[in-house]
Parts: structure tokens; C-alpha cells; sequence
């Protein structure tokens, strides 16, 4: 095997052989200094145990790029998923999920051992009571001073590595152009809409793949068609000016390069994911061994305040609470608990009920005024928060869930390497985001392609309770006309729900779109899966499956 292609089987069940793929790939000369880490690219590659060995000969392959703050074993459940609904279709296909450059530079040592012994108090000594594990001492969670590199990790960098890898690892373009799918999740849309409108020296990158999806976001690189109608060209050239300024910013380190503390909250987060996994009906400890920091007291005093009163003071004091393992992973993430939209999946409630409503962060009046109920939506969720009531019962939660399974979600974000977070996202990217209202500076300048990439076969997939999602694309008028709903979804419940006997509304959408562009498909697959499982509103929009206008829709 070639030292510039590592490949490692770390995981062998449900039919599936999940592999770690990893790529030699030196970086420019004149990349600020950067770990040796960040010299290679990975992925993980599923495939079925009964498929063909060689990918070239899968019916498809499907590259998901993960969201935001996420790493690759983000989108494991719904890779395995994909995969079993394409089965039931006749087809035998790949899944391939990117992890970014930039995620090889947090240090898992912690996290990798504890999983691999199952003892998660390892992983939390390593991190914040100074255990050396296997010779390794941490160096504690770095701030965005010390990672001058990450300025430079934007949208280019995140095409090119992809390209880089997927020209390495099926090198035939007359393939890719066949049986390669791209897309990804939240963010992961704008690295996808971006490599299709991509110009690789002359070649246009729409012509790399056989069509795009969308996974809770749009995989298109003008929205807006600002780059093809020429009223308003001129117009989407003023988005360059912002974006040379925040490059700037980030660069000289005038503005943060990464989120302050989310290392820290992504990393813990994993943690009480191992406890979950390791003894889930056991009473956790893990709030009250929190260290007493300023970002901790905050973090704490966000999450489990019941007003604001309490926010301020701190008291009672949220370490007193009482959580089972599982129990206290729910209430970091679950739906109705989180106090962060975006974060929030759809995994059940605390079978005891006695669950109180808070006034914090917004109060339940600012659900019913209007113009003000959609903004509090956006950002805090579909109505207020629920803490424990009474601070002295133990608080669990059930092992399944819905659309969510917990024990399996506990799984995923425990998983890896590489694993379920991207613990240092830089914020470059965010800020190569401009793209999609017209940016073409600097190193976008190779997005030339905009009108050839609309024209792909491409398919959506949108949860009707991702609110931040689904608010902001209403607001621009950017929901496609065939999109696929999945009733009661968040934003991560697209990537991440369990998928029963009688079906999963994203899996089954995607192995329909694939199935119509790889062969004839079989009727008696069409809709069998999902019409009685999710509800009218769902099985309307499967029903939209049958139309060709969904896989042409050229908006």
C-alpha cells in the first residue's frame, strides 16, 4: 500500500464496511505554519459488505460535505441510511463523507482512547485534570490568536481539497460525470454550490458529477442569479469590498478566527456522549466537575436558567441538577431543552414530566407577537424552553426517540475518527459565504461557472421545523418549487434520524433521486417505503418523487 494512501476499516456492521480514508496532501509553500496534521485529507468511505470492492464499480457514489461546527462522522447515520434505502431500490451504492483540512488540528487523543477503552473519564481527565494519555500531555483549548492558519481555510481551499481528492481516488472524469453525486448539509451547500461553479484550470466544475443535493440548504452558487443577469451584475460586484475587509480582519486577527469556547462546548459535548453510551442510567457528575470559569458559568447559566433573574445570579445553582447520563445528554441537545436553535434535535422528552417553562432567553409572550414570534423562532426555537422543575428528582430520558433515536445519535457523536465535530470551523468560511450575494474576490475569482451548474439534476431536502433554515430562505424567496419536507425535522434531525422499517423521508428522497439517474427504477420501490410513516404533508411532498420536475428543476 502507498504511503500517500492510508486506508483503515473502523467500523463493520448493518451490512456496511465503513472505512477511514487518508491522503498525503503537502499545502503551498507560503500556508502560514500550520500542524503537521493539516498535511494530509480524510474521508469516510461506506460501502456495502456484499458490493463491488472497487468504487468505480458502484451504481453511485454520493459525497456529503458535513455542515458547520461539524466533522465527517456528522452525516454517519444518514450515509447508512442512504445506503439501505438505495438497497431496497436495486441499487448498490457509496457513500463518501469529507472532513474538512482543518478539523485534523484538534487534538483527540482524549477522546479516541476513552472510546476505545469505554471509559469516558479519561477523556474528561485528559482535557481538564491534566492526565497525560499514551505519552501526550493537553495543551489546553487554543484561541483564534494561536490559529493563524484557519484564515486561509475558506470555500477555495475546502473546493480544491475536494477536488484534489476525488480526482485522486477516481481519476477516470468520464465516471465522475456519471455516478458521482455531490451535496452536504447546511454549510456543506455552499462548498457544493461553489465546486460546481468552480473553473479547474479550464475545467468547469459542474461537469465533475452527475447532479447535486441538498441536505437543509440550497447546493447553488448564485441563488440570486446576480452573476447571470446583467442588471444587476454590476450590483453583486459591491459584495467584494466586504469580503476583502473580513479577509483582512481575520487574517491580521482583528476579528475572531474561530467561535470563542466552542472547542470547549464541542469537545464536552462528545464527552457526555461517551457517558451516554458507557452507562446511560447511571447519575452523571459531569456539571458539577465542570471547572468554575467564566465561559463555564456562562455556558451553564444559558442552557439551564429559568429566567433571567437566574441568569444573572447564577443561583440556584445549575450543577445541582440531576441528570442520568443519558438523561443529561438530552437536556444538552434535545428540542424544547437547548437554548440554541440551530443545535436543537428532536430526540424525545424526560419521561418524569415535571418540566417547568422558562422566561429565558425569551419569554413565552414573544411567541404570539407578530414580527417579533418569527425572530424569537429563529433563534431560540419553536416556543420556550423546559428545565427540570423539581431540582432533586433524576432526570432521564427515553433510549429511543423520534425523529432522533438517542442511543444512536450518542453513537455518532461519540464516533470517529475523524469525529462528529469540527472543533476549531473557521470562520473564514463563513465570511467566503458573500459568495452567495455576488463575492468574486481574491481566490473566488474561480467561480465562473454559474449558469452551467443550475442547469445539474439537483434535489432539496428541507425540515419543516429547521426554523432558522427555512426562515431565512422564505424571507429571500429561495425554496424550490419541488422541494422534499420532512415533517417535524430540525435543522440536524435531516442528517441524523432513525430510520424505522417502514422508511426515513431524506434517505428514501435521496435513493429516489439516485435511482432515477442511474438505470430504470423499480416501480414497486416508488413510495412504498415512507407514504404511511410521516404524515400528509410528508406524503406529499414523496409524492412529488414520481415527477421529473423535481430531478430537472432548473431554478
Amino acid at each position: 500500500m502507498s504511503e500517500s494512501r492510508i486506508a483503515q476499516v473502523v467500523a463493520v456492521d448493518e451490512g456496511l464496511e465503513v472505512s477511514r480514508i487518508d491522503l498525503t496532501s503537502p499545502l503551498p509553500q507560503d500556508f502560514p505554519p500550520h500542524p503537521p496534521e493539516l498535511e494530509r485529507l480524510s474521508y469516510l468511505r461506506y460501502r456495502r459488505l456484499d458490493g463491488p470492492a472497487d468504487s468505480a464499480n458502484a451504481d453511485a457514489i454520493l459525497v456529503g460535505h458535513p455542515g458547520g461546527l461539524c466533522g465527517a462522522h456528522a452525516l454517519d447515520q444518514v450515509a447508512r441510511n442512504t445506503m439501505h434505502a438505495a438497497a431496497t431500490r436495486g441499487r448498490c451504492i457509496e457513500w463518501w463523507s469529507i472532513a474538512r483540512r482543518g478539523d485534523a488540528a484538534a487534538d483527540h487523543t482524549g477522546i479516541d482512547i476513552a472510546r476505545t477503552a469505554g471509559d469516558p473519564d479519561l477523556a474528561f481527565d485528559y482535557y481538564y485534570r491534566g492526565r497525560a494519555l499514551d505519552g501526550r500531555r493537553f495543551a489546553g483549548f487554543a484561541t483564534h490568536r494561536e490559529l493563524r492558519y484557519t484564515a486561509e481555510l475558506g470555500i477555495a481551499r475546502a473546493v480544491l481539497d475536494q477536488r484534489e481528492l476525488l480526482v485522486r481516488e477516481l481519476p477516470d472524469p468520464r465516471l465522475r460525470q456519471r455516478k458521482l453525486f455531490l451535496g452536504g448539509h447546511s454549510f456543506g451547500n455552499f462548498v457544493t454550490g461553489a465546486y460546481t461553479a468552480w473553473d479547474f484550470d479550464g475545467v468547469p466544475g459542474y461537469t465533475d458529477c452527475a447532479g447535486v443535493f441538498g441536505l437543509d440548504l440550497l447546493p447553488v452558487s448564485d441563488p440570486y442569479r446576480l452573476r447571470t443577469t446583467p442588471l444587476v451584475r454590476t450590483l453583486a460586484r459591491s459584495a467584494a469590498g466586504p469580503h476583502r475587509l473580513a479577509v483582512e480582519l481575520l487574517r491580521r486577527g482583528l476579528a475572531p478566527r474561530v467561535f470563542p469556547s466552542f472547542a470547549e462546548v464541542l469537545t464536552f459535548t462528545t464527552i457526555l456522549a461517551l457517558d451516554a453510551l458507557s452507562h446511560p442510567e447511571a447519575e452523571s457528575d459531569r456539571l458539577r466537575q465542570l471547572p468554575r470559569t467564566p465561559a463555564w458559568e456562562f455556558t451553564l447559566r444559558l442552557w439551564f436558567a429559568r429566567g433571567y433573574r437566574e441568569f444573572r445570579s447564577g443561583r440556584p445553582d445549575p450543577r445541582e441538577l440531576r441528570f442520568t447520563c443519558r438523561g443529561l445528554l438530552a437536556a444538552w441537545i434535545a428540542r424544547g431543552h437547548s437554548p440554541i436553535s440551530l443545535f436543537q434535535i428532536g430526540v424525545g422528552d424526560s419521561p418524569n414530566r415535571l418540566l417547568a417553562r422558562t422566561t429565558f432567553p425569551a419569554p413565552e409572550w414573544a411567541y404570539r407577537v407578530p414580527g417579533l414570534d418569527r425572530a424569537t423562532t429563529f433563534a431560540f426555537g419553536p416556543g420556550p424552553r423546559e428545565t427540570p422543575a423539581d431540582r432533586n428528582l433524576l432526570q432521564d430520558c427515553p433510549s429511543g426517540g423520534w425523529p432522533v433515536h438517542l442511543d444512536e445519535l450518542a453513537r455518532v457523536i461519540a464516533g470517529g475518527p475523524p469525529g462528529y465535530a469540527d472543533t476549531y470551523f473557521p470562520l473564514r468560511l463563513l465570511a467566503d459565504g458573500l459568495f452567495w450575494a455576488g463575492a468574486r474576490d481574491g481566490d473566488l475569482a474561480s467561480l465562473r461557472h454559474e449558469r452551467g451548474a443550475r442547469a445539474l439534476p439537483r434535489m432539496t431536502v428541507l425540515g419543516d421545523d429547521s426554523n432558522p433554515v427555512l426562515i431565512l430562505l422564505h424571507l429571500g424567496l429561495l425554496v424550490p418549487r419541488n422541494t422534499v419536507r420532512a415533517h417535524g425535522y430540525t435543522h440536524f434531525d435531516v442528517v441524523a434520524a432513525h430510520r424505522p422499517p417502514s422508511g426515513e423521508v431524506v434517505s428514501d428522497a435521496l435513493a429516489e433521486f439516485i435511482a432515477a439517474y442511474t438505470g430504470r427504477r423499480d416501480p414497486r420501490f416508488i413510495h412504498s417505503t415512507a407514504q404511511a410513516r410521516y404524515g400528509q404533508k410528508s406524503r406529499r411532498s414523496l409524492d412529488c418523487l414520481g415527477q421529473s420536475t423535481l430531478w430537472r428543476d432548473r431554478r
